[in-house]
C-alpha cells in the first residue's frame, strides 16, 4: 500500500476524492421516477403488497349476507316435515323436490344478484346450510325432533361436507350460467 500523497501538476485541478455510490440515491433521470430504487424492491419487500396505481387486479368481496341467507334456506327441510307435506311425498320424492328447489333458488339468486364470485359464494353457502342443518338438528334433538348429532358427533363431518359439495356444484353451474350470460 502507498503512503505517499499524491502528486499533481500545479494549474491542474486536483483529483476528487474517491466516494462510493450510494444504492439509495434517487434516479436522475425524471422519466423513471416510478421504476423502484436500485438495491430495493417494487413492492416494499411483502409478496402481495399492491402498489399505488398498480394493475395487479383484487377479488371482489364476499357478500357474507348472501352467503348466510342463501345457507338458510336449508331450514326448508324442516319445516316441510312439519307441515303435511311430508305426508303426500316419501322420503325421497320430498329429498328430491327439496333439494332441487335450493338449487334453482341458489342459482337464480346468484344470478339474478350478479355476484362476482358465484363458486365461492355457493360453496360457502353449503357450508353454512351445513352448520344451520347441525345447528337446527342439536336444538331439536333434546325435543325428540332431532336425530340425536350429540349422540354421534362423528356424523357432523360427512354432514358438512355433503353440503359443501352441494354448494360447490350448484356454484360450478352459475358460473357456466354466468359466463354464458355474458
Amino acid at each position: 500500500m502507498n503512503t505517499q500523497p499524491e502528486r499533481h501538476t500545479p494549474g491542474t485541478t486536483p483529483p476528487a476524492p474517491y466516494q462510493a455510490p450510494v444504492a439509495d440515491a434517487a434516479p436522475t433521470n425524471p422519466g423513471w421516477a416510478d421504476a423502484p430504487r436500485p438495491g430495493t424492491q417494487a413492492n416494499s419487500g411483502r409478496p402481495g403488497t399492491p402498489q399505488p396505481g398498480s394493475q395487479t387486479p383484487t377479488r371482489a368481496p364476499l357478500s357474507w349476507a348472501l352467503i348466510i341467507g342463501l345457507g338458510a334456506l336449508t331450514l326448508l327441510w324442516p319445516l316441510t316435515a312439519a307441515t303435511p307435506i311430508a305426508d303426500q311425498f316419501g322420503g325421497p320424492e320430498r329429498a328430491i323436490a327439496v333439494r332441487s328447489v335450493i338449487a334453482i333458488a341458489w342459482i337464480l339468486v346468484v344470478l339474478l344478484a350478479r355476484a362476482a364470485r358465484p363458486l365461492a359464494t355457493l360453496t360457502l353457502a353449503g357450508l353454512a346450510a351445513g352448520v344451520i342443518t347441525l345447528g337446527v338438528d342439536v336444538l331439536l334433538a333434546p325435543a325428540g325432533l332431532g336425530s340425536g348429532l350429540t349422540a354421534l358427533p362423528f356424523a357432523a363431518i360427512p354432514i358438512l361436507a355433503t353440503q359443501t359439495l352441494f354448494g360447490a356444484v350448484t356454484g360450478l353451474i352459475a358460473l357456466g350460467l354466468q359466463k354464458l350470460q355474458r
